[in-house]
């Protein structure tokens, strides 16, 4: 149901049946942009203010569903603060897809140790934590109080909200929005008829705009990204760059050894936008005998990767691989002796923090 709605979401054109669930989702936009209009205007009028922290507070935020990249970009921003400019730094996530309760402060890594496994943290924050190892990373809703706790606990200077562009509650000093430069707004409705988390007009209380490119090694897009890059900034007189994915490589889980071999392979995601994933191995030069999508931020289990090395074997798949954000909820489930390797695709971020952050 989530494909399908999120096909409605940025298809071009719709099939009859389609045509009708958008209509649909349209009467209860209604709803979503009463309830989304309402917040807004409490905090636009100051009849609700939000909490200012004794810390310097970044949000990195969007303004559509889907996977944009703020995870890379929190993590790229977390260690320039925390190893270039030796400030104690903390993330601030939500905590989903994991077994732990979010109604309270979780403190997943203090920038020395991680607690948790990924099945427990969920797949983000704990990414997060592997590759921010001097910051801390706290879950919670309540960002106030996680930003409370890591001031209070692990002397954090500076916070920054990932997933932070609507939780206007906690002040923020630099408010930074992603936008997908090749699928931008979708058919710019607000959701559940679009993708759009709040009208388009909100994109004014950005003070950067990031246009993610994930098609970095296509030169069309890399162009419509350009593009579009200079329309936002007139339009919205914003400071804003264009940021592209840059693939280091697809690499066993178990031994690290890089896949350069062009062969079949059975390719797996349960993210945000799995389609670039898929479309960079064909481009690439792999032959995907499966795109097969779980749905966004799914725990994996042991028979899941049973089943998928049965299905493997069976279409002659001779390597499996899945994005970097699946790979670390699946690592511990592997078994060191299947017959078939399971491989991971890594990415960059072509980013200037320094700049970005003016």
């Amino acid at each position: 149901m989530k494909n399908f709605v999120a096909h409605i979401h940025y298809a071009k054109y719709l099939m009859p049946e389609e045509r009708l669930a958008y209509f649909c989702l349209g009467f209860l936009k209604i709803f979503y942009s009463l309830g989304a209009n309402a917040k807004l205007l409490l905090y636009k009028f100051g009849i609700k203010k939000p909490t200012k922290v004794d810390a310097f507070v970044i949000s990195i935020g969007n303004i559509t569903t889907g996977g944009t990249g703020k995870t890379p970009v929190c993590v790229a921003i977390a260690n320039y603060f925390s190893e270039t400019k030796n400030q104690k730094t903390a993330i601030l996530s939500r905590g989903y897809g994991g077994k732990l309760s979010n109604s309270q402060v979780n403190t997943i890594s203090d920038g020395e140790n991680i607690f948790f496994s990924a099945h427990m943290s969920g797949d983000e924050p704990y990414w997060l934590a592997y590759n921010s190892q001097k910051t801390a990373v706290l879950t919670c809703k309540n960002r106030i109080e996680a930003a409370k706790t890591a001031i209070k606990d692990y002397n954090s200077e500076v916070l920054i909200l990932d997933d932070g562009f609507q939780h206007i509650k906690l002040h923020r000093d630099l408010n930074i929005m992603l936008i997908d430069g090749n699928l931008k707004f979708g058919n710019g409705k607000l959701l559940p008829q679009g993708p759009l988390r709040e009208p388009l007009k909100e994109i004014s209380r950005a003070d950067v705009i990031l246009i993610m490119n994930k098609r970095a090694l296509d030169t069309d897009a890399i162009k419509n990204c350009e593009d579009f890059k200079i329309e936002i900034e007139n339009k919205y007189q914003k400071r804003t760059y264009v940021c592209n994915f840059v693939p280091k490589g697809i690499f066993n889980l178990q031994t690290n050894e890089e896949l350069t071999k062009k062969s079949k392979v059975y390719a797996f995601a349960g993210i945000g936008q799995p389609k670039f994933f898929f479309e960079y191995l064909k481009n690439q030069g792999f032959e995907n005998v499966k795109e097969r999508i779980f749905e966004d931020h799914h725990l994996y289990t042991k028979e899941d990767i049973k089943n998928i090395v049965v299905e493997a074997k069976k279409l002659g798949a001779t390597s499996i691989i899945t994005t970097e954000k699946d790979a670390v909820k699946i690592k511990a489930l592997l078994d060191k002796n299947s017959e078939i390797g399971f491989y991971a695709l890594k990415l960059g971020l072509d980013i200037d923090v320094e700049t970005i952050l003016g």
